[in-house]
């Protein structure tokens, strides 16, 4: 008489079986929250957090309490919104720290900041446009700290006005029109002519330069540092309270400014010729 076949036991699950098959599926679901936070551009709530990621609003809740505790995520205690935390600012840093340009920017920080006694600052071009990854301030006896992943104007800031000048116009145009935008319906005189103007300034002279229209107490002057391609990788920024810092463009925090710049750039591969071939337009306007 045949033997009846033993009845199949279902398999347990292995732990895990349900993540992805190189990695663990927390990680890849936290990192995918931080681009969603990341891409708002702004605080976000939870339910449109949720939609964006495509999760149940309870579960999304769960991944953003424990980003919050490793300090990558904070809410804002009165309005609950969710934006980007302090350690996504530090670690972004030292990834960036890591790059020859800012390496070398940071390291001209120091000097440049005590030569000028100002506050002297690193920029480079971010997701949300001009952004502060250094700043230092060397001996100065009053201290202006700007926090570092602080977005800055395109139109106001000198740093801004740089970018504006020598970045490649498709990246531009997203925060350009907002800004645009913002100041028409301000009733503020900011217009296309007004862009030209600016970028014809800063061909002319080699440097952005702001007095006061990003806060009313500061102003500041800010240099270009090229790759060896000739494309712009970062701006150099001194700034300091009105009447604390000359502004001339042939004044001598202007010269060092630049000089400290082509320096960087030379370093890069741009070359002094290189460097000054993008300042040459300005003898054709």
């Amino acid at each position: 008489m045949p033997k009846k076949a033993a009845p199949k036991v279902a398999k347990k699950a292995e732990p895990g079986a349900n993540m992805p098959r190189h990695g663990n599926r927390s990680i890849v679901v936290g990192v995918s929250l931080l681009r969603v936070i990341a891409g708002f551009g702004r605080p976000a709530a939870l339910g449109e957090i949720a939609r964006a990621i495509n999760m149940t609003p309870t579960r999304t809740q769960r991944y953003l309490l424990g980003l919050a505790r490793a300090g990558l995520i904070e809410q804002n205690p009165l309005t609950q919104r969710y934006d980007l935390g302090f350690q996504v600012v530090e670690l972004g840093v030292l990834a960036l720290g890591r790059t020859d340009s800012v390496r070398l920017a940071n390291e001209a920080l120091f000097g440049l900041s005590k030569e000028s006694n100002a506050s002297a600052l690193v920029i480079i071009w971010g997701s949300h446009g001009p952004t502060v990854i250094r700043s230092e301030q060397a001996e100065m006896p009053s201290v202006i700290r700007v926090r570092e992943g602080r977005n800055l104007s395109l139109l106001n800031s000198s740093s801004g006005r740089v970018f504006l000048t020598y970045m490649d116009d498709a990246a531009l145009q997203p925060l350009l029109k907002r800004e645009l935008a913002e100041a028409a319906k301000e009733q503020r005189k900011s217009g296309k002519a007004d862009v030209e103007k600016i970028r014809a300034d800063v061909r002319r002279h080699g440097l952005g330069r702001s007095q006061g229209e990003e806060s009313d107490h500061l102003v500041s002057l800010s240099a270009p540092v090229f790759n060896a391609n000739g494309t712009l990788a970062l701006c150099l920024t001194l700034l300091n309270i009105r009447g604390r810092l000359d502004t001339d463009y042939a004044g001598r925090a202007a010269t060092l400014l630049k000089q400290t710049a082509e320096r960087i750039s030379a370093r890069l591969g741009a070359g002094s010729r290189q460097t000054l071939l993008a300042f040459e337009k300005a003898e054709q306007v």
